[in-house]
């Protein structure tokens, strides 16, 4: 069982094309959309089922639809999304599907796979987005049906009804469920806390600069600063939506190869960024967990956040 999502889109000049969940629209000749267009990134977007739509991710910089720019994109018949300036695609068909595999780890509720991702030992067992390298097994999809590899097993396809054993003897179990009926991996919390303890009331303001950043109340002068805290806030809000870790710490330590000293590297700077959001004066939970090895930015009602980056 794969995941079912598709999408039709035609892109002027290039004809029409059919992508699947996981699909990437860029330069780099390997895309499954390959534009050779100096003004397109070489992973420029993703095509991905979120909450059993079928959206469109901006991997880098913002996409724009009638003009205004959007990280993620509901994709419909009909819509075009600009890409670049003079370069739209018009989205033909969208098919997503009605039911998904999911996942029960040790008798607990079941998690729909929604992308790559693992199972990882804790109390409980976790199901997390990505290929941690402390996983008990990895799970990802080919388009056409699942796969699960681990330490102590080969690559094996997987599909309801299908039971593997964790380390601790207890199992993992698959089945088919329909969207809505289980929490897709890494899904975020029903809600999220007002305000931290101890923060200062008001909307904020952040404006967001390549390697720096302005954050205070609205209306107060703001604070600048810069460094790898500025960068991994910057980050987040160029990427947009919840947001794995790792994929936030690639961007800004890009020459890290070791995922172990990337996650210290991460777990630094964001302790350095929240201290950095205390000494402002505002909620340290602008920053915030969105479900397992997920970030995004905690924005309320009144706050603005400017992308000037």
């Amino acid at each position: 069982m794969g995941t079912g999502a598709q999408v039709t889109v035609e892109v002027e000049g290039r004809g029409r094309w059919v992508l699947g969940h996981g699909a990437i629209i860029g330069r780099l000749w390997t895309a499954d959309l390959h534009l050779p267009d100096p003004r397109v990134s070489e992973a420029h977007a993703l095509v991905s089922l979120r909450d059993g739509a079928v959206v469109l991710l901006s991997l880098r910089r913002r996409v724009l639809v009638a003009g205004v720019p959007h990280s993620e994109v509901p994709l419909a018949p009909g819509l075009e999304v600009e890409l670049a300036p003079g370069l739209a695609l018009r989205v033909v068909d969208v098919r997503a599907p009605a039911e998904v595999l999911a996942v029960r780890l040790a008798g607990g509720p079941p998690q729909a796979l929604l992308g790559g991702c693992s199972v990882v030992p804790g109390t409980p067992w976790r199901l997390v987005p990505g290929q941690p390298a402390d996983a008990a097994l990895h799970l990802w999809s080919d388009g056409q049906g699942w796969w699960a590899a681990g330490p102590a097993l080969a690559a094996a396809p997987v599909g309801p009804g299908a039971v593997l054993a964790l380390p601790d003897g207890r199992d993992a179990q698959f089945a088919s469920i329909r969207l809505g009926g289980a929490a897709p991996t890494g899904a975020a919390p029903a809600g999220l806390p007002a305000e931290a303890p101890g923060a200062a009331a008001g909307p904020l303001r952040l404006v967001v600069h390549y390697d720096s950043v302005e954050l205070g109340l609205l209306g107060s002068p703001p604070t600048r600063f810069g460094g790898r805290p500025a960068r991994v806030l910057a980050e987040l809000v160029a990427l947009g939506g919840p947001v794995g870790w790792e994929v936030v710490a690639r961007e800004v330590w890009r020459e890290e190869s070791n995922i172990h000293a990337l996650r210290r590297s991460w777990d630094s700077a964001l302790h350095r960024l929240r201290a950095r959001l205390r000494a402002c004066g505002v909620r340290e939970d602008l920053i915030t967990s969105a479900g397992p090895g997920l970030f995004t930015l905690n924005v309320l009602p009144g706050d603005t956040v400017e992308d000037r980056s």
